[in-house]
């Protein structure tokens, strides 16, 4: 059971609901338009056996207090009736909402099932007319938080959803700044008007704007493979910034590709190929196969106005410099059956965009080439590579517990000391390599038994080394966990992991018998 379940259960106690109402709710959320006419069997049927048997028995003034209930002057007795076999919680009123004498009213609903209970927002738009409050539509957000829905509200397209995120500043639907609503537990909740489905959604963090969706996942490409080549593979090095995402994205190091994948292969949307253009060779990626007209709206890739997918790459990202959204349709010819439809990943570029020949396409990249990899560290992080170094040179093993080089490393980030850690072993400096592990720690084996372990290590692991070095510059510390960590998009794919320890206030690399430190 989650927190917001045991919250749950403490404001609403052992309430139940009826065998109909629990229907009411699992059609509510699983419907995707939501709209009134969902709720219309169960309510009908209700209404009509009540009003009909008050009718016959009733006397005809109190029938007109029960015919106020349905159109009151005031929201909560119209709320009261839409949810009165619910536990609920009403969270916000907004009104006016789309227009004067309109309101938008969020509950918290608890439904029911036979496993557990679980919450969800459900939405009353209602609009006053004559006086009276009347409900036009009832809907439930039933997306995970973070991600934007799509709802026709009164004649107008909207798009919102629930943020739950505390380093998002803003949202932004195309390139209008929209209102947000606080809710329970931190949650905002946003609503904006848009031009059609499609109209992109970004949320701004510490001065970027990142497409919704995607977090996590336009900024973090360092997924890249690292292949240690073979005789028909080639690479160059990309200079070109046509996939930069955030990071310096396959032109960090020299780019490995197959010129005889494809034929033995299909081409693939969502490949990543190198070209030949009139500027050189560039990477990009491969769209569409098909014999389709692709256009552009709302910054968005599509095909007869539809979406192709949901792939990142499909969708325009912000760099925080310059703007890439346009609210301009731009169409391409139809793709041939000889040609591809191949666009880059940073559409800030000024990389090939459209249908391609195939001929064109040189190969598929395979990743990084290994033997393309270099030294990455940063100057300062040289200099003290080369301190502790000279430091180390100057004592023996059994000192290493003991000496100054403690006291120096005392402010060094457990980042820090994994860079020294990762270019000694590149460097064969096993003396400082060993320097770096927790001395204390009774896992740690002597100097010599360690050693030849070391001496087994091929030029090929070597250079691997470099590859750990460069995932370290990118990892951020797990606390809880104690361990560096680099995951490569929203999924959370662990890349990179390297268990550290802090020794008398200095962090450390702990020393164990996994593959990932013991190099």
């Amino acid at each position: 059971m989650n927190r917001f379940q045991k919250e749950g259960q403490e404001i609403f106690k052992n309430a139940t609901l009826s065998d109909e109402r629990k229907q009411r709710v699992i059609e509510t959320v699983h419907s995707k338009t939501n709209r009134k006419s969902a709720w219309l069997p169960a309510i009908v049927v209700m209404c009509a056996l009540g009003i009909g048997s008050f009718l016959l028995f009733a006397p005809s003034d109190e029938h007109k207090v029960q015919e106020e209930l349905y159109s009151a002057s005031t929201l909560e007795p119209l709320i009261e009736q839409e949810f009165r076999d619910y536990s609920y919680e009403t969270l916000k009123i907004i009104e006016p909402f789309t227009k004067d004498n309109t309101a938008l009213v969020v509950n918290k609903v608890l439904w029911e099932s036979e496993s557990n209970n679980e919450w969800l927002y459900e939405f009353l738009y209602a609009e006053k007319t004559n006086g009276n409050w009347k409900k036009e539509e009832r809907f439930a957000y039933y997306f995970y938080e973070n991600q934007s829905a799509q709802l026709d509200l009164a004649g107008q397209k909207y798009l919102y959803g629930i943020l739950n995120d505390s380093n998002v500043d803003t949202v932004f639907v195309g390139d209008k700044e929209v209102s947000l609503y606080d809710l329970d537990n931190g949650k905002k909740l946003w609503f904006a008007k848009a031009k059609s489905n499609q109209t992109p959604v970004y949320y701004e963090i510490k001065g970027k704007l990142i497409r919704q969706g995607q977090l996590g996942m336009m900024n973090n490409q360092i997924g890249i493979p690292f292949i240690e080549g073979i005789t028909n593979e080639k690479s160059f090095y990309n200079t070109r910034d046509t996939m930069h995402r955030g990071n310096n994205d396959y032109s960090e190091f020299s780019v490995l590709y197959d010129p005889y994948y494809y034929a033995e292969n299909p081409y693939t949307a969502g490949d990543v190929v190198v070209i030949a253009t009139d500027n050189g060779l560039e990477v990009t990626r491969i769209i569409d196969t098909d014999e389709n007209k692709l256009a552009i709206d709302e910054s968005t890739i599509i095909s007869r106005d539809d979406f192709i997918s949901n792939e990142f790459y499909l969708t325009a990202n912000y760099d925080g410099d310059s703007s890439v959204y346009s609210k301009e349709i731009t169409e391409f010819p139809v793709t041939k059956r000889d040609e591809v439809f191949v666009h880059p990943d940073n559409w800030g570029s000024d990389g090939f965009k459209g249908p391609i020949a195939k001929t064109a396409i040189k190969g598929y990249v395979l990743g990084y080439d290994l033997n393309g990899v270099t030294n990455t560290m940063k100057q300062d992080e040289l200099n003290m590579f080369r301190v502790v170094q000279k430091d180390v040179q100057e004592m023996k093993t059994s000192e290493y517990a003991e000496h100054e080089l403690k006291r120096f490393l005392k402010g060094a980030s457990a980042q820090d000391i994994a860079i020294i850690y990762y270019y000694a072993a590149y460097l064969q400096d096993y003396e400082t390599m060993y320097a770096m592990y927790a001395q204390q720690d009774e896992e740690t084996p002597m100097y010599e038994q360690w050693h030849q372990l070391q001496k087994t290590q091929t030029q090929t692991m070597l250079q691997h080394n470099l590859v750990k070095l460069y995932y370290t510059q990118h990892s951020t510390l797990n606390e809880k966990e104690n361990q560096l960590e680099l995951y490569n998009d929203e999924a959370r794919n662990l890349l990179f992991k390297l268990p550290m320890i802090q020794e008398d206030g200095v962090w450390k690399v702990r020393y164990t018998t996994v593959s990932d430190n013991r190099n």
